[in-house]
């Protein structure tokens, strides 16, 4: 049996940089184990994408986001039979101190220059390809949400 789920993910930009977050998946994670992501959720039932973007962010790294555009959509097989349809945010922090959900274990501000050479952690399934969408519309996202 085949199982559909929506979902988000949220590529955090630092205001005044050209950084973006990714968080590192907990060892005893269900999926991809151990590897580096954007914040990233299924949206409950009823909530509107944007709505389940800021709870997601908010949820796993206690910070707020501001503006925010989506770039991308993806899907992706998480377990045999269990496909997530969902969209990928950029979004500006607005708010709050960065703190990590039981989910994850460590985080790491990587630069554009490291995104766009190539220079990242271990990623997670799908996040090289949706970084490169980003990449190829970084000034246009960056100038949706406010910056340059």
């Amino acid at each position: 049996m085949r199982r559909y789920l929506v979902g988000v993910s949220v590529y955090l930009l630092d205001s005044g940089s050209d950084n973006v977050l990714l968080l590192r998946r907990c060892r005893s994670s269900d999926f991809e184990a151990h590897r580096w992501e954007p914040v990233s959720g299924r949206a409950e039932p009823g909530e509107d994408l944007a709505g389940a973007a800021r709870r997601e962010t908010f949820e796993e790294t206690h910070l707020r986001i501001g503006s925010m555009a989506p770039f991308d959509t993806f899907m992706l097989e998480r377990l045999p039979g269990e496909f997530l349809h969902g969209v990928a945010f950029a979004a500006a922090v607005s708010s709050g101190n960065l703190g990590l959900s039981p989910e994850h274990d460590s985080s790491v501000w990587v630069s554009y220059s490291d995104l766009s050479t190539g220079r990242t952690p271990r990623l997670a399934t799908g996040v090289q390809e949706t970084l490169k969408v980003l990449i190829s519309r970084w000034s246009s996202v960056v100038g949706m949400l406010g910056g340059g």
